[in-house]
């Protein structure tokens, strides 16, 4: 690896932290570990595949953290939230998003099949997800799904945790909107660069060994 290739790893690499200093993050976003993986590569973070069924395709979607919006138009309507302000009630939000963000992109990745969305089966056990195989099966006699591997899909899914993303205070200089669950939601047209994002948390042990994994995989070149 060369020195250049060195110093343009270096910066993204310090990025990856234990835990996110939430005193200093303005807005979390629940991500996972391919789109932090293209976050690498590119210096861009994109979302293509819409997870929340409010979800618009390429709007994102963050768990603000209201102190820093004090003199931001949004605050007031922040306020109208429980948990705002309660530095644990934010974290815990964004973990359980993140986990979504990651089984839903993990089964999107897998399945790869645009013609079935499977993000609905994240509630369901497993007498549910056979139920909507044979619903499909029954509507779809060409385009028959395997039960076995949708299972072995699902089950591999939820082992993913998610990532999170910790967004800096330049980010509300974004116009932003609140949405129906009074989260902060915008488009940035490229994705969001590495001048908005403090801080990148990996949640599962699979998401740490994939990151850790890239950085071994460059260092090695």
């Amino acid at each position: 690896m060369g020195l250049f290739d060195f110093l343009q790893r270096k910066p993204t690499q310090e990025l990856v932290k234990n835990e996110l200093d939430i005193f200093n993050t303005a807005a979390i976003l629940p991500s996972s570990a391919r789109e932090t993986i293209e976050f690498f590569r590119t210096g861009f973070l994109k979302r293509e595949v819409p997870v929340y069924s409010h979800e618009k395709p390429g709007e994102f979607i963050a768990i603000p953290n209201r102190p820093h919006f004090v003199s931001h138009p949004l605050y007031n309507d922040l306020k109208e939230n429980d948990w705002q302000g309660k530095i644990d009630s934010v974290l815990d939000k964004a973990a359980c998003y993140a986990k979504l963000v990651g089984f839903a992109h993990k089964v999107n990745h897998d399945f790869n099949n645009p013609n079935v969305n499977f993000f609905s089966v994240y509630n369901k056990d497993r007498e549910g997800i056979k139920q909507l195989v044979d619903d499909w099966n029954s509507r779809h006699i060409g385009n028959r799904l395997n039960e076995k591997y949708v299972l072995k899909m699902v089950d591999n899914a939820r082992k993913r945790k998610g990532v999170l993303i910790g967004l800096n205070k330049k980010i509300l200089s974004v116009p932003l909107e609140l949405d129906e669950d009074r989260d902060i939601c915008f488009f940035l047209r490229e994705g969001i660069s590495k001048k908005y994002v403090d801080a990148i948390v990996p949640l599962g042990n699979e998401e740490r060994v994939i990151v850790d994994n890239y950085f071994l995989s460059k260092t090695k070149r």
